[in-house]
């Protein structure tokens, strides 16, 4: 049996250390993985790289649409590409689709209880980590229903003057408890421009932070 003095010891030593992980958190981005994938005929990108923005009837007039076209176009400015408002002008076309799935899942905690204890027993574990919205508690042996979101962004360029000639297609994933689509977005698109435009036909896991505000 452990003496007392020991596992007091002991407590205070866990309690430290996740004390330090919580404020390295704290101080640190939190990174976010996604999954890029692209294909691309970029061999035969003409030189002229002028492009406007194309939409699909769904976001014809849409503000938020709008915020996610300003941080691509800021990146593809670092392309060589030039983004002209008068379409007439534009040699390529650049249309984004972003879509977000919401899926309920039932987790069950391999721990029915966490090893920190308190002056009257043990705590309960949050919903979801050491930090969620509420309590899972100890009912159906600790298990817990979580909100994970899908999110997927694409971006094709396409020819405007050669029907049906695409030079680029991509897509970036993540899925997560955390963030609004809103929120992660900027993150999405820098994971999208990493290598871009990335070899033809390959999906590759891309770690980026998240930006605070």
């Amino acid at each position: 049996m452990q003496h007392p003095l020991m596992r007091g010891a002991v407590k205070l030593l866990i309690a430290a250390a996740f004390a330090a992980s919580v404020a390295g958190c704290a101080i640190g981005p939190r990174i976010v993985q996604t999954q890029v994938t692209n294909y691309n005929a970029w061999s035969t990108l003409p030189a002229d790289r002028s492009y406007t923005f194309a939409r699909t009837l769904e976001y014809q007039s849409s503000l938020e649409l709008k915020s996610y076209e300003d941080i691509v176009r800021d990146e593809l400015a670092l392309k060589d590409f030039k983004y002209v408002p008068d379409a007439a002008q534009a040699n390529l076309i650049v249309t984004l689709r972003p879509s977000v799935t919401d899926t309920r899942l039932r987790v069950r905690d391999p721990w029915p209880i966490d090893p920190f204890w308190s002056s009257y027993g043990f705590y309960g574990r949050r919903a979801y980590g050491w930090y969620g919205p509420y309590w899972s508690g100890f009912d159906d042996f600790n298990s817990y229903t979580v909100n994970v979101a899908h999110r997927r962004l694409e971006m094709d360029i396409d020819s405007k003057s050669i029907t049906g000639k695409r030079y680029y297609e991509g897509r970036v994933e993540t899925s997560s408890e955390a963030e609004s689509f809103q929120a992660i977005v900027p993150s999405m698109v820098r994971a999208l421009f990493v290598d871009f435009p990335g070899n033809n036909g390959q999906t590759r896991q891309v770690d980026v932070p998240v930006e605070r505000k």
